[in-house]
């Protein structure tokens, strides 16, 4: 019996050392594949706690999408914690051009094209802002142009949040060409947004609201303008 166990332990610390082996030599190639830029799930963990109500909801939105649907879509929060919290410390200086300073970056991955879209909120105006990181765009020419009308009365010209006139320099919804990105009405309902139209309805109210398009709707229309790119 003890002569079993000396065998069976003479077989297990050899595994064990043959292991340790393969852990040692495979390290050098995980540290060479492993991003530099990557996030620990602490550092992602604390920055969703970092996000306004409207980024996070995004943000749950793409993530659940991603787990249940589409792993050719991917998510991510770009930004710095330490930004964020003296951002949420002091808001006396917000103006219009005022934007958070975490982001939802959202990559949508179709055969060899990529577009990358950042969706940004304007603190003081309310709204979401939407872009793409054009450098990380593969096989899309102009990925900016995918964006406009993807869905119909939606180039994104115009502030979906009649309130904004009041801070907008036209005096008006127009959208100022300086600010980054367009806020188009599809990525108000992502964040969980819902204004009034300003022109009124076929029935004649101009009580309506944007329509509420589902995240898997949005990704297909990038796909399709993907394409097409």
């Amino acid at each position: 019996m003890t002569a079993n166990n000396d065998v069976e332990n003479s077989g297990w610390q050899g595994f064990l050392t043959a292991l340790k082996g393969l852990e040692e030599a495979a390290a050098p190639i995980q540290k060479h594949l492993k991003p530099s830029s990557a996030k620990s799930p602490v550092q992602d963990e604390k920055l969703m706690s970092r996000l306004p109500r409207v980024l996070y909801i995004l943000h749950e939105h793409a993530v659940s999408f991603h787990d249940a649907f589409d792993k050719g879509v991917i998510v991510s929060i770009d930004g710095d914690i330490s930004a964020a919290d003296a951002f949420e410390s002091d808001t006396s200086k917000q103006s219009f051009s005022t934007v958070h300073p975490l982001s939802v970056v959202v990559e949508v991955q179709s055969g060899k094209k990529c577009l990358v879209v950042r969706f940004t909120l304007m603190a003081q105006l309310n709204v979401l802002s939407v872009s793409t990181i054009q450098d990380r765009c593969k096989g899309v020419a102009n990925a900016e142009a995918i964006l406009v009308d993807l869905f119909p009365d939606d180039d994104g010209s115009n502030s979906p949040n009649l309130a904004n006139a009041q801070w907008l320099p036209s005096q008006t919804t127009m959208w100022d060409k300086g600010l980054p990105g367009r806020p188009f009405k599809w990525a108000q309902w992502l964040g969980g947004l819902t204004f009034l139209r300003s022109a009124q309805s076929d029935s004649g109210s101009s009580s309506s609201t944007i329509p509420q398009e589902p995240f898997r709707m949005v990704v297909q229309l990038l796909r399709k303008r993907m394409a097409t790119a």
